[in-house]
């Protein structure tokens, strides 16, 4: 059985994020997009959201980020994204 722990997201889990979600796109299965987000593009992502306190939850195992959940507005979470495929 994996023994994995749910947790909000803070500054030490960025780098390792940005790798899941870039991770999650490449397989071009379960997010619309061609490339993940740039590393300076997730942290001020992760930033706002922190500082806006949005729910913004990681899964780790083993300090590893293997899934996440965070709830925005579709218009923010739409901007950020055209960032990407811009």
């Amino acid at each position: 059985m994996l023994n994995f722990k749910i947790i909000p997201i803070n500054e030490n889990h960025i780098e390792k994020f940005c790798a899941a979600v870039t991770s999650v796109v490449k397989e071009r299965k379960y997010l619309a997009f061609l490339e993940g987000p740039t590393l300076e593009m997730t942290r001020t992502y992760i930033r706002e959201n922190m500082a806006d306190n949005r729910p913004h939850f990681i899964a780790l195992i083993n300090d590893d980020v293997v899934g996440w959940c965070d709830i925005t507005s579709l218009h923010r979470y739409c901007d950020f994204w055209q960032q990407i495929e811009a």
